[in-house]
């Protein structure tokens, strides 16, 4: 469950969008209602129901036209198909912010999403980043690459609003450099996540055609091996970890051995970090 809390965190504070999209997944996956078994007259009416999260305090409430601009050209994106409705909702006064067929009748794909990421922002908070780390290992000129379950972290320089691994690569040359280390050993520590890294009750066609990855707290651009494709790396984390190591390398820091997998130490010092 905390795998699938750190997935979705990318929602906007105090604002809890209902996004629907069918024909993304192939077999299986939700379509459109058909208008031949439900009409404009027979569509059913969604009562009212009370708000199940509290707006966050102190969090300025996005106003329609920004949202308008984020959100009008991913939601045009042939990917998508013709299946799109969606529906944003300011929390602490039940104004749509933003809306894109919302009255349409559509079957919903993954509401599921829906659920955790109210989950998320109750438990965690809308303030809440995620830390990706590199720490002092268990022994001299050894580092840990910790992961922190950050769902945006990428390797595409190119990407918006993810947090950039060279960002990480940077500091931490910069850090081995002031100390005069150039060599250096490199340990992965993914421990965060416990449990299955493929959930038993995934279509057995999700990981081979890359709906999904397996799930892990070090994770680039969702476990891809190449941003924007769709193949998924088998183990995330020693991908993830292998980039890093081929980052250090064009910064002047030698990794003579690893990547391998350990925990880090407790307390460890910490070397360099970004947040999401």
């Amino acid at each position: 469950m905390v795998a699938m809390v750190a997935a979705i965190m990318a929602l906007i504070a105090g604002v809890i969008a209902t996004v629907v999209a069918t024909g993304l997944l192939g077999p299986g996956a939700a379509q459109p209602t058909s208008s031949a078994s439900v009409s404009a007259d027979q569509t059913p009416t969604p009562a009212s129901v009370p708000t199940v999260l509290s707006a966050a305090s102190g969090t300025p409430i996005p106003t329609a036209p920004p949202l308008a601009d984020v959100l009008e050209r991913p939601l045009g994106a042939d990917a998508l198909g013709d299946s799109v409705a969606v529906s944003v909702v300011d929390l602490s006064t039940g104004t749509k912010l933003f809306t894109a067929d919302a009255d349409a009748a559509l079957i919903p794909a993954s509401t599921m999403k829906i659920l955790t990421a109210a989950a998320a922002l109750h438990v965690l908070g809308p303030q809440h980043r995620f830390a990706t780390r590199v720490v002092a290992g268990h022994a001299p000129g050894q580092l840990v690459l910790v992961g922190g379950g950050d769902p945006v972290l990428t390797a595409d320089p190119d990407r918006a609003g993810g947090t950039q691994l060279s960002t990480l690569a940077d500091l931490t040359a910069a850090e081995l450099a002031e100390s005069g280390t150039s060599t250096v050993e490199l340990v992965v520590d993914d421990g965060m996540f416990t449990g299955p890294a493929v959930s038993p009750n995934w279509r057995s066609y999700y990981v081979p055609s890359g709906v999904v990855g397996p799930v892990s707290a070090l994770a680039l651009d969702g476990g891809r091996i190449t941003p924007g494709r769709s193949e998924r790396a088998d183990d995330p984390a020693i991908a993830a970890a292998t980039t890093f190591v081929d980052m250090l390398a064009s910064r002047g820091i030698v990794v003579r051995a690893g990547p391998v997998r350990d925990d880090a130490p407790a307390n460890a010092a910490e070397v360099a970090a970004v947040r999401s």
